[in-house]
């Protein structure tokens, strides 16, 4: 059993939200408008950070399912998407988006 058709199609909404939302935060910065804009954007900063926890605890739990050929890869794994965050698309491609 992988992950289902919701936690995917979540994940990749994820991803191309925070992409969408970074882009917009940048604009922002180079007008140096983040005062007049602050209030806008929190909402939607409040909203990916929620999903962004979401999406976390799906792969932690996905991690958690999965079986590997050591248990020192599964800790690995572990303590690579918590200090290294961006390596989460390494998971998915690799394991992740798989059937265990």
């Amino acid at each position: 059993v992988s992950m289902g058709r919701g936690e995917k199609l979540l994940v990749v909404f994820w991803w191309c939200y925070f992409a969408v939302y970074i882009c917009c935060v940048h604009v922002v910065f180079l007008a140096d408008e983040l005062s007049r804009f602050f209030f806008y954007l929190l909402p939607f900063h409040l909203f990916g950070m929620a999903m962004g926890l979401v999406m976390f605890a799906i792969l932690f739990r996905d991690l958690y399912r999965r079986s590997f050929p050591d248990r020192l890869s599964k800790v690995l794994w572990a303590i690579v998407m918590v200090l290294c965050w961006p390596m989460i698309f390494v998971y998915l491609y690799r394991h992740g988006f798989r059937p265990r």
